[in-house]
């Protein structure tokens, strides 16, 4: 499994309950260097932020407003945020649920995965997507 993320946002991985849990299950965890998602990261080389971003674009308050879930979300939210920014994380979050729902599809992920060529396993796919290094050796 690899993820994505600065330290701060991943440094729930390294505690000891979740190493083994992850070790139990036989789960190696790996996080690729930021400056190259773009090319090993599956979600960022597939049309899955396209996707959610054309379905964001034409979403309303009536495709997502879930008003259960809506409360739930601002009744869990940190009680030190003022109502209306709870309000607002919660509104933001159903219409990332929703957009995510809603074009979230197995091609996509599929997609993702060939074009980094981690399904089925490709290294020369992987490496045609890096950056050419110039060749030095016959400079002078």
């Amino acid at each position: 499994m690899t993820c994505d993320g600065e330290a701060r946002q991943i440094e729930l991985f390294q505690e000891q309950q979740i190493l083994r849990a992850l070790a139990t299950n036989l789960i190696d965890l790996g996080k690729i260097a930021a400056s190259c998602s773009a090319i090993c990261q599956a979600f960022d080389v597939s049309d899955f932020f396209k996707a959610t971003k054309k379905v964001l674009d034409h979403v309303i308050l009536e495709d997502y407003k879930d008003e259960r879930l809506f409360n739930n979300i601002i009744t869990a939210l940190d009680q030190r945020f003022t109502t209306e920014k709870r309000k607002h994380i919660a509104d933001s979050l159903c219409q990332a649920i929703y957009v995510i729902r809603d074009s979230l599809a197995e091609k996509i992920i599929k997609q993702g995965f060939q074009r980094c060529g981690q399904w089925s396993l490709n290294f020369n796919q992987t490496m045609s997507l890096c950056s050419k290094i110039p060749d030095k050796t016959n400079e002078r």
